[in-house]
């Protein structure tokens, strides 16, 4: 949708830490992990 939006820069940003967050394993429970979101949040947090 950002892209749709014409903001690029912030696409990628949170597609860098959605990958991030996924190569490091720290997922929910509803992709098979077992961090809670606050834990997502923070670990994402952490990239930028």
């Amino acid at each position: 949708m950002l892209e749709h939006l014409g903001e690029r820069h912030a696409a990628a940003l949170i597609m860098e830490s959605i990958e991030y967050v996924c190569e490091k394993g720290i997922l929910t429970p509803d992709v098979g992990g077992s961090a809670n979101t606050a834990e997502v949040t923070r670990a994402r947090g952490a990239l930028h």
